[in-house]
């Protein structure tokens, strides 16, 4: 390579030697091209190269000079020492050593003519940091191929320091190995797992199948899942009539004309059991569900650091508000102390005890960062996606996080997107994507970049739905948006799946479908806005529901199909594919997703659908038993909308009302992506004793507890 700067390289010329010594203008023949040039940033260490051409339409070869000047920019030995007919090609490169904004010019001087000069320009910017890649590699800038390269450290080299769930950790071939701790108690009735952070932990979850609803299982400690016949009396079926019920006898389901006293009807959490007097069920009025904690601001009250517009839930029921770069997340904001991060972020959930936020801080290389729930310290945080995705290691790229999802307890799966700057001629609609599953301690594990054809298709695709089920099989929906509003989605949807190790299962393209969330469960994929039900071994549709399927429920056998609008609550029997039970409900459902709860009602444990529904100016949340079809209970809340979102927690419900846009011009947002990004909202927690979260495979909630989007526990 030879340095130019303030150099002229004279261009020896075999003909065409013009013996005036006129200046002219540069004749039309002759074309400098492009008329200047912009190498655009640069990591400091690196180079661009581009060139330019002078085409000579001219009947012979042109005698001139040419000289280079500027900072960084320089040009290789194979500079031409003829303008010869037809094309001469430059090459330049920008080769910046330090940071700032380089300008340099190409003068290009044919004897006998003007000059002409080639602007050039060139941003150097400073390598990215390589964060740690994980215990058992290093990472180092690399700058010919400008990206952060990762080097195994040695084999045998200590790791896991902080994991309490690895003994005698040790690196081999770049991963952090070892024993896993046995957490093992030999009770069958407990579930026994490990965290990182705690050590071994013995829930007690384990929940026996019923045979019936009057063949109830139980666990025994010590001894494991048995049946046992449920007590005389307890209703069984739909009918809980004064004058004929379903009650169990003897451990079966028998028709019986119940006696005075026999409750007909459940209060629920808000009282007002229902007992029969003289073959009439004699109810009392239900007391009214008052929030005992509001966050975020009604309408137009609150302040600038108010605008969040999502709230998720840990499975002990601390409440987290976040927003799509709004508000600054707030942890544990239902709690006694509660703690607002300095920083604002794109999209976060809840696992494994941690607060995880993607673009936290939304700066650089997009970082995935965990925080304690209760103090917000940081507990890990990874940035090296760019790096461990090659094709996302280009310097004009930006780089975000999609969505976040659980994959097991294990394993955090990343869905990263990118885009070009927007610079002329480059359309910002252009959008690549790639996946990335990290551990629990937030170590790169596995990547795959998407190259399916629609992402060659610049009309700005969004992740609007992800799923993963039980067997940790991912579920992706990309759909176009809006030329106009980029988060809203127009036709034509496309699904995936991956499995486990990010191998592609199969794909099913939509013309018609927009975009919208994915449920999974039992087997079955459902889409938000479809009516077909497919099946999640090969995405061929198995049945077709009577109304799409909404921001519905997987249960134990049924799944409850969520409405908006309608007063109608459909299901689906999953084994057989049949239409289940329906219930007319006393008013229209709310946009809010329904939710499974099991519920300690005076029969027993019962799984319920709940869903908030609206009738002139009062609103309700009206419980349904999953197995019956039966009302649970129904109960008068105060608020003065209808939720967009609920989520439980144990003991209760916490909801979101509001929706709106701050600025003028915004509209709410049902269905973007983010939904209800850049509204303001109010926030509520409903207190629901005797309901806690459901075990169901897909509880509701945009994935069950705290939107991790993964099937079951």
């Amino acid at each position: 390579m030879k340095r130019l700067a303030g150099l002229v390289l004279a261009l020896s010329v075999a003909s065409c030697r013009c013996t005036n010594p006129e200046v002219q203008p540069i004749p039309e023949f002759v074309q400098v091209l492009p008329a200047q040039i912009d190498f655009g940033r640069v990591f400091v260490g690196s180079a661009s190269s581009s060139g330019v051409e002078v085409v000579n339409a001219g009947k012979g070869v042109l005698e001139g000079t040419w000289s280079l000047t500027g900072e960084g920019f320089s040009a290789d030995d194979s500079i031409p020492t003829r303008a010869v007919v037809g094309s001469t090609f430059m090459p330049l490169r920008c080769a910046p050593t330090t940071t700032g904004v380089f300008d340099g010019v190409l003068t290009i001087t044919l004897t006998g003519f003007d000059p002409v000069r080639v602007p050039l320009s060139c941003e150097g910017v400073a390598p990215l940091e390589c964060p740690s890649p994980g215990a058992c590699k290093t990472a180092t800038w690399n700058a010919v191929s400008s990206r952060c390269v990762a080097t195994d450290v040695e084999d045998g080299t200590a790791c896991a320091e902080g994991d309490l769930c690895l003994v005698s950790a040790t690196c081999h071939a770049g991963r952090c190995e070892g024993q896993l701790r046995a957490c093992a108690d030999a009770d069958p009735c407990t579930t026994d797992t490990c965290n990182p952070l705690r050590g071994c932990e013995h829930a007690t979850t384990v929940q026996c199948a019923d045979e019936s609803p009057c063949r109830v299982g139980r666990c025994v400690s010590g001894v494991g899942c048995e049946l046992t016949d449920a007590v005389d009396g307890t209703p069984c079926g739909p009918s809980r009539s004064c004058t004929l019920a379903d009650v169990c006898i003897a451990g079966r389901c028998e028709q019986r004309d119940p006696p005075d006293g026999f409750q007909c009807a459940a209060g629920g959490p808000c009282g007002g059991d229902g007992r029969c007097q003289n073959d009439v069920c004699v109810q009392a009025s239900a007391a009214t569900i008052t929030p005992t904690w509001t966050g975020g601001s009604k309408y137009w009250d609150g302040g600038a650091d108010e605008l969040w517009s999502d709230v998720y839930a840990h499975r002990d029921g601390g409440l987290s508000l976040s927003s799509y770069f709004m508000s600054a997340t707030k942890l544990g904001a239902d709690g006694p102390a509660p703690v607002q991060l300095t920083q604002t972020s794109r999209r976060c959930i809840a696992w494994q005890g941690w607060d995880v936020c993607g673009d936290l801080p939304a700066i650089g290389s997009s970082p995935i960062t965990a925080l304690d729930s209760v103090t917000g310290l940081q507990q890990w945080s990874y940035s090296n996606g760019r790096a461990d995705v090659a094709e996302f290691a280009l310097p004009r790229t930006k780089f975000f996080t999609g969505r976040l999802a659980v994959m097991n307890e294990n394993e955090l799966l990343v869905l990263y997107e990118s885009r070009t700057f927007d610079e002329a001629g480059v359309d910002p609609r252009c959008r690549t994507y790639a996946m990335v599953v990290l551990d629990r301690r937030g170590q790169h594990l596995r990547s795959r970049f998407l190259d399916d054809p629609i992402f060659t298709t610049c009309n700005h695709p969004h992740s609007y739905g992800v799923a993963v089920d039980a067997q940790s099989n991912v579920y992706l929906a990309f759909s176009p948006s809006n030329a106009d509003n980029p988060a809203i989605s127009v036709p034509g949807t496309t699904i995936f799946s991956f499995s486990p190790s990010l191998q592609p299962r199969w794909r099913r393209h939509f013309p018609d479908l927009v975009g919208g969330e994915l449920s999974v469960g039992t087997g079955l994929l459902f889409h938000e806005h479809s009516d077909e039900v497919l099946s999640t071994a090969n995405g061929v549709t198995q049945t077709t529901l009577p109304v799409p399927f909404g921001l519905g429920v997987v249960g134990t056998g049924l799944a409850a199909l969520a409405s908006p609008g309608s007063a109608t609550l459909r299901t689906l029997a999953t084994s057989s594919l049949t239409p289940g039970w329906t219930r007319t409900l006393t008013g229209a459902q709310s946009r809010a997703p329904l939710a499974i709860a099991s519920w300690a009602s005076p029969w027993g444990p019962r799984d319920v659908a709940l869903a908030f529904t609206q009738q002139g100016n009062s609103h309700r949340l009206e419980a349904t038993e999953l197995a019956t079809g039966a009302l649970a209970f129904e109960c008068p809340v105060a608020i003065d909308e209808a939720p967009l979102m609920a989520t439980l927690v144990p003991g209760g419900i916490a909801v979101m009302t509001g929706g709106h846009a701050p600025y003028m011009g915004n509209t709410r947002c049902d269905d973007c992506d983010p939904r209800y990004a850049r509204t303001r909202n109010f926030f509520a927690l409903l207190p629901l004793p005797g309901l806690t979260p459901s075990s169901s495979p897909w509880s509701g909630g945009w994935g069950n507890e705290g939107h991790t989007h993964h099937e079951g526990r």
